[in-house]
């Protein structure tokens, strides 16, 4: 039988290299990062990160899953209520690079 790696071995060694030390992506950096990929002014990229957010926040907090290529299938496992919050236990399903669905946001006439 084969030898299975420790999921956080695996996540490590998966890990894009834009992640900081710490192994957590701060907005800051996903800002950056934005503005790297895009090309967007600063600014027009922060409001865009902060409504992306936001949606996902409202989503989660409506109880809905979110199915968002190229990010994957993010499904709730459990919810809690805490003295601090109420704690959500989130599942993501990665999408595989290069696979799946066109692009359902894409440009009108565009080719994605």
């Amino acid at each position: 039988a084969a030898i299975k790696k420790p999921v956080a071995a695996m996540a490590k060694a998966a890990a894009p290299k834009t992640l900081a030390a710490t192994g957590e992506v701060t907005k800051k950096e996903l800002l950056e990062q934005i503005v790297a990929e895009t090309g967007m002014k600063k600014s027009e990229a922060r409001v865009a990160l902060n409504a992306t957010l936001s949606a996902l926040h409202g989503a989660i907090t409506q109880g809905k899953n979110v199915s968002a290529a190229p990010l994957g299938k993010l499904r709730i496992t459990r919810r809690k209520e805490t003295p601090n919050g109420e704690l959500v236990v989130l599942r993501l399903k990665l999408k595989q690079d290069g696979k799946g669905a066109k692009d359902p946001v894409a440009e009108p006439g565009g080719s994605g």
